[in-house]
């Protein structure tokens, strides 16, 4: 009689060692959004995309973006920017075998979300950013091109009205002021 429950006892083991074994290896995850913006200088983390829902045993998990050349890599948390245009990015699990597992993929667009009307300095004109208060739409006024000593030129983006340059002294330090702030700022 003890041999018999020992036989069982054993063989129950063995069965649940292997539905735990057999469990650990299935690793499944949720969908996430398809489509989503992030400004640039941002950091990809929970405020911008949830992590997924997973079911099993994970060993590692993470987020991969698509680079340039098409491969997969892992994100490491840094800063997003502009000039790294639209990627695409999913989530991926890996499991105690070693096999990977992965969410869908979703589309990031890297931009800001102009909101209002231009603002405008004597070169530039943009609008602000609603989600990070940053600079959008940036662009020089389109008068600039025409006759520096004509006045009354208009842009026909954002409607900054321009008297000539070179007629009173605070037209002047204006625009003189706005052409070093925006030297000082390709380098800074």
């Amino acid at each position: 009689m003890k041999k018999v429950l020992a036989t069982m006892l054993a063989v129950c083991l063995l069965f649940s060692v292997m539905a735990c074994v057999a469990g650990a290896a299935t690793v499944e995850v949720g969908e996430i959004v398809t489509n989503i913006r992030v400004c640039p200088g941002k950091v990809i983390d929970d405020s911008i995309i949830a992590e997924p829902s997973v079911k099993g045993y994970a060993k590692n998990f993470g987020w991969e973006i698509q680079n340039s050349e098409g491969f997969w890599v892992e994100y490491n948390g840094t800063v997003i920017e502009e000039s790294q245009g639209d990627f695409n990015l999913r989530y991926f699990v890996v499991d105690y075998d070693g096999v990977y597992t992965y969410s869908n993929v979703c589309s990031v667009r890297v931009a800001h979300n102009p909101i209002g009307d231009y603002q405008y300095s004597g070169t530039d004109h943009w609008r602000v950013c609603g989600d990070c208060g940053g600079q959008a739409d940036k662009g020089g006024h389109d008068h600039l091109s025409a006759d520096a000593t004509a006045a009354n030129k208009v842009c026909t983006v954002c409607g900054h009205v321009r008297t000539s340059q070179y007629t009173g002294i605070l037209s002047f330090m204006e625009w003189f002021m706005s052409l070093i702030n925006n030297i000082l700022g390709m380098f800074l």
